[in-house]
């Protein structure tokens, strides 16, 4: 097991390639995780850990936790909305939950709040910046959720809060802040016995603008394989599971790379197993489990073949199990299943 993120420090040649794989037939897992253990006491079964590190998933007994969230959300069922909560939306930003509730003034100041409301066809998502009673506001949120066809994108739906301490309320969910990751254990655990996860980073391969390189039979956890920008790699053999965390993103239409400084992170933009650049190639490999795409392709001349691609797009934004931009590519023998909205774009 390898802890890290492999950075290459040069391109392979064309008639030399530079190879990673196991040594002798080893199996190789690359962990975007590191190991949390030294839990104490919060409060009745909530269990806290000091982590420096930004935590953007975590697994409980290789288990997917559930970021906390009100309503209380099923991790076993990501495509379900049955049990948002009902809501509707409006363009200035308000959202007022149907519920009788009567939450205190800011209550959940500072979480953020996802909603699939109008037709829904994409998810929208917004940083609370006021709460009370049932109702709140955003100001900063991701796009169409503004005055463009509000029927379409806006008005009657459901949805639920999430990134903030006070949803930290059942069996299974997790919160993260201020160096400090929390767990609210479930039925049977203890924190002497649960073996936890928490990924602090992104990629486990970071292959960006190098050449020539080749990743054969290698695997993956809660980390991604990164060939952007780059030439006649290939990653064959291999297996990723959870390559992209949950992510805030400036449009439920586009997944850029970049730095969104409105909702203060920098972010992938819910990319996968990723290859741009040109004549790169992704080959009997498995992908399973994002909150994004599985795989992302971009630039020219790249290839996805004979890979199974399933269960993406937990974001329900327009991520699938295979993306694809730019020109030339093969996509060609692949399987893929199970995605929130498209399984090929």
């Amino acid at each position: 097991h390898y802890r890290e993120t492999i950075r290459p420090g040069r391109s392979g040649q064309a008639d030399h390639p530079m190879v990673f794989t196991g040594y002798k037939d080893e199996i190789v897992v690359v962990l975007g995780t590191i190991p949390v253990a030294e839990w104490t006491v919060k409060s009745d079964r909530v269990i806290q850990a000091y982590v420096p590190q930004k935590v953007s998933q975590l697994l409980v007994n290789f288990d997917r936790a559930q970021p906390a969230s009100e309503p209380t959300l099923d991790p076993a069922q990501p495509y379900k909305t049955e049990g948002w909560a009902a809501l509707e939306a409006h363009a200035d930003g308000t959202v007022k939950f149907k519920a009788k509730t009567n939450w205190p003034q800011n209550y959940w100041l500072g979480a953020y709040v996802r909603i699939l409301t109008g037709r829904r066809w994409i998810a929208h998502m917004g940083r609370i910046i006021q709460s009370n009673g049932s109702e709140v506001s955003c100001l900063v949120r991701s796009e169409p959720w503004n005055d463009y066809n509000p029927e379409i994108y806006l008005g009657e739906g459901v949805g639920y809060i999430y990134g903030h301490i006070r949803a930290l309320d059942a069996p299974g969910e997790w919160h993260w802040q201020n160096d400090t990751l929390y767990y609210h254990l479930r039925d049977g655990e203890d924190m002497h016995s649960i073996a936890a996860e928490a990924r602090v980073r992104l990629r486990g391969f970071d292959g960006r603008s190098k050449s020539h390189i080749h990743l054969r039979n290698l695997n993956f956890i809660c980390a991604t394989v990164d060939f952007g920008r780059a030439y006649h790699c290939r990653f064959e053999d291999g297996t990723v599971l959870f390559p992209t965390p949950m992510f805030m993103y400036r449009s439920g239409w586009c997944r850029n790379e970049g730095q969104n400084k409105d909702l203060s992170i920098d972010h992938w933009e819910g990319k996968g197993v990723h290859v741009s650049g040109q004549d790169n190639i992704v080959r009997n490999s498995y992908v399973a489990n994002s909150w994004g795409d599985g795989i992302s392709v971009g630039g020219k001349g790249n290839s996805v073949i004979n890979c199974l691609v399933e269960n993406c797009n937990w974001s329900a934004t327009d991520a699938a199990c295979i993306s694809v931009t730019g020109t030339g590519h093969r996509i060609e023998r692949n399987t893929m299943r199970n995605a929130a909205r498209r399984i090929l774009v």
